[in-house]
């Protein structure tokens, strides 16, 4: 009995062995494709914002997951289409006793699809501060008006991208350098501005004529602040001091431009102001946050300054 026996119970012990085998490493197959797959959803869009990257993204998280199998993965592919991520993969394992009976390996696909978008801001989070440096991070040299008092200048006209911005529109982007007293003099048109004013430069989008720039913003569905300075400038030229701000989505269809706020002063404001605005946002996407010049454009406009957006609240 014991000789019957034996190699039935030896077949069955091995069987069970080999059943376990295949059923670790196939969950721990599904453990790294979804893992994978959910790490597409982790980076922000302004960050990585090509699907191309993104897709690099999952899969370099794959290969290194896998190498801590036994396994082989014969083929693996990503395709990413703006929220949507799926992952499949061919996987192959080395039989430890079913060999015996001509079974070497054991081969199965996998696939996994996950959607979603990365994680919200933190309450009060800002996620859009106009910083206006070059982009290897050394000041705006402003060439105009240099006086002793003031060695790199008072004022000078920028492409955006010569600060850090994507884009715009029109001859360009006058810099005006508010630190230095003989400049603050010499923009006497807007009167000094207040003992917390917080920022060294401030932007004037009508210096040769209206024109505009903008900056991709990723926004999640929620409540939103925009803060600005703002200042009319000389009451001479009220009807031409309006400055617009508008959102534009880019993905995963490119919309078209919508104002959400249009700044201006009339004679009895001309002076700096902060203001608030606030907006909510019911559509994650990549936006595009364009500053224009509106209105009339006679050289002379609205100057700003120290732009943010905080996200506030779901």
């Amino acid at each position: 009995m014991t000789a019957l026996v034996a190699p039935a119970l030896a077949l069955l012990i091995g069987l069970l062995f080999e059943t376990g085998l295949g059923l670790s490493y196939f969950g721990q197959s599904k453990r790294v494709i979804a893992l994978a797959c959910e790490r597409s959803t982790k980076p922000s869009r302004t960050l990585t914002p090509s699907d191309q990257e993104r897709r690099q993204s999952v899969l370099d998280t794959f290969d290194t997951l896998v190498r801590s199998s036994n396994q082989e993965v014969t083929s693996r592919d990503v395709s990413i289409d703006w929220l949507d991520t799926d992952v499949s993969a061919h996987f192959k394992y080395k039989t430890a006793f079913v060999n015996l009976l001509g079974f070497n390996a054991v081969e199965y696909d996998l696939a996994y699809e996950c959607t979603g978008i990365p994680p919200y801001p933190h309450d009060g989070e800002v996620v859009l501060s106009s910083s206006l440096q070059k982009t290897d991070g050394s000041n705006l040299k402003l060439a105009n008006n240099r006086q002793p008092a003031s060695p790199d200048g008072c004022w000078a006209v920028y492409k955006p991208t010569d600060f850090g911005w994507a884009g715009g529109e029109g001859p360009g982007v006058e810099i005006q350098d508010w630190s230095y007293q003989w400049c603050r003099n010499y923009y006497r048109w807007t009167g000094l501005p207040p003992a917390d004013f917080p920022t060294r430069y401030a932007i004037e989008l009508d210096s040769y004529s209206n024109s505009s720039m903008y900056k991709q913003i990723e926004l999640h569905p929620g409540k939103y602040e925009i803060g600005v300075w703002y200042n009319g400038r000389n009451q001479a030229y009220v009807g031409s001091n309006q400055i617009d701000v508008s959102l534009q989505k880019t993905r995963p269809e490119l919309g078209s431009y919508e104002i959400i706020i249009s700044m201006s002063q009339d004679s009895s404001e001309i002076r700096w102001q902060y203001y608030k605005y606030s907006i909510e946002v019911d559509t994650y996407s990549v936006y595009n946050l364009k500053l224009a010049a509106a209105a009339k454009s006679d050289l002379v406009g609205g100057v700003i300054s120290s732009l943010s957006v905080k996200y506030l609240d779901r």
